[in-house]
């Protein structure tokens, strides 16, 4: 005996999104197996199974604006952490520069070893000593040593040198600087330094904290070409630690560096 299916209506799957279009069965016509039975049944649920389902899309959704936060306070935490890490080796660059500084006015420039020193010491004190260091050095005595202005000089080196360290990093890390790369912007970064500290930075310092012309005119003083070649070397030295530092924590983590 002919079996008969026919399509005189539809079905809505009641958990569906959009509903599932199913045949009626005209049973009463003749006997449905129990294989196409089982098989129109296991289409539906395949189709429903493979719809949208709205719960777990606003589930998603939801899951997606609650990491939302979580995800800007991490990216923040991360941002801190740059710039720490771009502090710390402002400060290694930063020293880096103090001893070319210094050994060039021991060797070629013959105004003292510990001069440059004092000469940054004079945006907060008097420039007595920095001129005293330079006589002493005219006279053949290069290593005038004064203790308070050479730590006040060193400290406030050091600490400009964390500034833009730190300001750095936060944009080699934005950037995602890695390797060569890296070091290279870092010195261009040092260029930009010079001109920033130059013709902007000093003489600003010099009007606020009454440093006068040995602050205003510091980088003629010494010699644009041995102040450029000091940021240079700040730059060299704060891209190099910086690469250093990130590949010492690829190292710890197990991941591989870049560049």
């Amino acid at each position: 005996m002919a079996c008969r299916i026919g399509c005189s209506g539809i079905v809505l799957s009641s958990g569906s999104a959009y509903g599932v279009i199913l045949p009626t069965i005209a049973s009463n016509d003749c006997h449905i197996p129990d294989n196409l039975a089982v098989e129109a049944v296991g289409f539906a649920v395949s189709f429903q199974a493979d719809t949208y389902n709205p719960t777990e899309g606003t589930h998603m959704s939801s899951a997606a604006s609650n990491s939302t936060p979580a995800v800007a306070k991490a990216g923040g935490r991360t941002l801190v952490t740059a710039a720490v890490w771009g502090a710390m080796a402002g400060v290694g660059a930063s020293l880096v520069m103090a001893m070319y500084a210094m050994i060039a006015a021991w060797t070629y420039q013959h105004t003292g070893f510990f001069t440059p020193l004092y000469h940054i010491a004079a945006t907060f004190a008097a420039p007595d000593t920095m001129m005293t260091s330079m006589e002493a050095a005219m006279a053949g005595n290069s290593f005038t040593f004064v203790f308070g202005p050479a730590l006040l000089g060193a400290m406030i080196h050091m600490m400009v040198g964390a500034m833009y360290g730190a300001a750095f990093a936060v944009v080699a890390h934005l950037l995602r600087w890695h390797g060569v790369a890296l070091v290279g912007a870092a010195m261009v970064w040092g260029l930009i330094v010079f001109a920033i500290s130059a013709w902007i930075g000093l003489p600003v310092a010099a009007a606020l904290f009454g440093g006068g012309d040995p602050i205003r005119n510091m980088a003629s003083m010494v010699g644009y070409p041995t102040f450029i070649v000091e940021h240079l070397m700040f730059g060299a030295a704060l891209g190099i630690l910086l690469l250093g530092a990130a590949r010492n924590s690829a190292a710890r983590t197990g991941s591989a560096p870049r560049g």
